[in-house]
């Protein structure tokens, strides 16, 4: 038997997978329909982003979840998929949506016009599996196709101060993590996991996020990107970044 801290360097992709359905795609589901009621607004500038990609485009929306940025841009196809089934229903009548793997996406090389990836790749719990993400998007991206590719940051403060998830904190602001979460894994293993207290600053990089859901509180996984992090991941799979900037506590890349 083996109890450790979360290290993404020691996690098998075995368990990394058995951890990801647990912490993300099971909680999802259980989540969904009032998820879907508190996440209907496509951020500002994703939405100018969609609204200014030239008509006849191919869109692939990765991680589309309820389809929040379905139905922005102008004289394209979208087709959107996410893991959850769940979340995905709450499309219908947005968009073609199926049912995948951002890790291996049914889709042919090379066929994308534009990928978004919004909010997805911070649920990978290892570098490999972000990076494999990355990847997946690159597959099936067209050679002069462009994707815009949003993650979470450690880093909650910008030049226009906190980030609106700080802002929406009623308590003073604290980097306290509220408990350790024990993750019994099925080779019986254990993996302790800081649970983060929401609306505070976050004080590790991979961490448990509450979600009250009624009467019920799950717990989803997230790793936190540094500055330059999500830039080094994708040049590491060899591709051309445009711009990065900084969005309401999150870091992104076109």
């Amino acid at each position: 038997l083996e109890n450790s801290t979360f290290n993404d360097d020691l996690i098998s992709s075995e368990e990394a997978e058995e951890l990801e359905k647990k912490y993300v795609n099971q909680v999802y589901e259980k989540i969904a329909d009032h998820f879907c009621s508190t996440r209907y607004k496509a951020w500002p500038k994703v939405a100018e982003f969609l609204q200014n990609i030239p008509p006849g485009s191919l869109i692939f929306d990765i991680g589309c979840g309820n389809g929040k940025n379905m139905n922005h841009s102008i004289g394209c196809y979208e087709i959107g998929c996410d893991a959850s089934y769940n979340l995905s229903k709450h499309c219908s009548g947005k968009s073609e949506v199926l049912v995948a793997d951002c890790l291996k996406l049914p889709f042919r090389d090379d066929c994308a016009d534009v990928v978004i990836c919004i909010a997805v790749i911070h649920h990978m719990s290892t570098k490999e599996r972000r990076k494999k993400a990355i990847q997946e998007i690159l597959r099936v991206l067209h050679p002069k196709g462009q994707c815009l590719v949003y993650v979470w940051s450690m880093k909650q403060e910008g030049p226009k101060g906190s980030s609106a998830y700080l802002k929406k904190s009623r308590a003073p602001l604290s980097i306290l993590e509220s408990k350790v979460e024990e993750i019994k894994l099925s080779n019986s293993r254990t993996i302790q996991m800081p649970v983060h207290k929401n609306r505070t600053e976050f004080s590790s990089k991979d961490i448990l996020v509450p979600f009250k859901s009624g009467d019920k509180v799950e717990h989803r996984f997230y790793h936190l990107f540094q500055e330059n992090e999500l830039e080094d991941l994708i040049k590491d799979c060899g591709s051309n970044i445009i711009k990065s900037y900084y969005d309401d506590g999150n870091w992104c890349a076109l």
